[in-house]
């Protein structure tokens, strides 16, 4: 059946339906009307004919049998516009215009199609290099539909291909949540934006209670215990992408610690800095993180805090220095540098670098510290 499937599809080719098309062309025109047309439009459309000819070939040989007919649509419309004046059939030009727009629209959208959600013989190949792969990953479009997973993603979640692939995310795992529960374990989720509008999300398991706190230290710093900056920046990859996607609104803001000369090198300066951040990391709510950022900097990541609110978060952070001041006597001769930025839609939500790069040049330009 499929063999002989297959011999249809060859015996459709343009060059063979076209003959059809001239019937049609010749038995419709008359002569009275008839156009001479430029040979060099005849060039164009023979050249143009048979390239698309040979794409219908390309279709037949891999198989994309849904592409066929609307190539033919395209094929014979542009065989059908020069022909059609050169028989007298001038309302058969319209058509063969319509024909080729139509088929033109189908192809385009199949191709959309097909990029999202690819054809069995397309998927096959990726399929098999996607579950031979241990780490746990799955990698989705831009609405959360799975594009691609590997084997230990398949294996934690305990689900067959099938049940995964071009489904949503949330058979998996919840999009911004910094946790997820698969196969009995509880797992962290990194969550990463790519190119193309396409997301990441990895799982690692998490250590078990009395496993050593080497884990711990490696992501904060271990005077502070500050969030390492390192893994700030994917955390705060996670929150941008979840205000992107769903609108959450965010916060972030950058605090430095500008200490006057005689203050910078009194070693109370650091040890004022290092009470100030343990300070900071204490007063802010589970959902938030503080991180060391820079030298003598905080980065802090304020999750569903609207630009409303944002003042007086930095109001409440900087008067923290006044509980210090009497302990510290470098904190006298302090400058508390800040930016923020907020988000509260979709619309020109930045990546993780491009915010602190501009956070960074706003500080900048807002106390000119170049001349400091």
């Amino acid at each position: 059946m499929a063999r002989n499937g297959a011999l249809f599809q060859w015996l459709t080719l343009p060059p063979a339906v076209a003959v059809a098309t001239v019937f049609v062309a010749g038995a419709m025109g008359s002569p009275v009307d008839a156009e001479p047309v430029d040979p060099s439009f005849w060039g164009m459309t023979c050249l143009l004919f048979i390239v698309l000819s040979a794409l219908y070939g390309l279709f037949i040989v891999h198989g994309f049998g849904l592409g066929l007919l609307p190539l033919q649509f395209v094929a014979q419309g542009i065989l059908l516009c020069p022909l059609a004046l050169s028989r007298g059939a001038r309302m058969f030009q319209w058509v063969g215009v319509i024909m080729a727009v139509c088929g033109a629209v189908a192809l385009l959208n199949l191709y959309h199609y097909c990029r999202r959600r690819p054809g069995p013989a397309a998927a096959k190949g990726a399929d098999e290099a996607e579950v031979r792969l241990p780490v746990p990953f799955v990698v989705t479009d831009a609405e959360g539909v799975v594009e691609s997973v590997s084997s230990g993603m398949l294996e934690a979640a305990q689900l067959p291909l099938e049940a995964v692939k071009g489904q949503s995310v949330a058979v998996l795992l919840t999009p911004g949540d910094a946790t997820a529960t698969l196969g009995g374990r509880t797992w962290d989720v990194i969550q990463r934006p790519m190119e193309g509008d396409r997301y990441y999300f990895q799982l690692s398991e998490r250590a078990a209670a009395s496993a050593p706190e080497a884990d711990v230290t490696a992501l904060t710093d271990p005077v502070t215990g500050l969030q390492a900056f390192r893994y700030a920046m994917m955390r705060l990859d996670e929150e941008l992408y979840r205000t992107r996607r769903y609108g959450h609104p965010l916060t972030v803001l950058l605090i430095r610690l500008v200490f006057s000369a005689a203050a910078e090198r009194d070693p109370d300066s650091r040890e004022a800095f290092v009470a100030y951040g343990t300070l900071v990391r204490k007063s802010l709510r589970t959902s938030d993180v503080a991180a060391l950022s820079g030298d003598r900097e905080l980065m802090l990541m304020l999750p569903e805090c609207p630009a409303a609110s944002s003042d007086a978060v930095v109001k409440k952070m900087l008067g923290l220095l006044g509980t210090l001041n009497p302990d510290h006597r470098s904190l006298s001769e302090v400058t508390a540098l800040h930016v923020a930025a907020s988000f509260e839609s979709t619309d020109d939500v930045p990546n993780a670098k491009s915010l602190v790069d501009g956070l960074i040049a706003s500080m900048a330009k807002k106390y000119t510290l170049n001349a400091q």
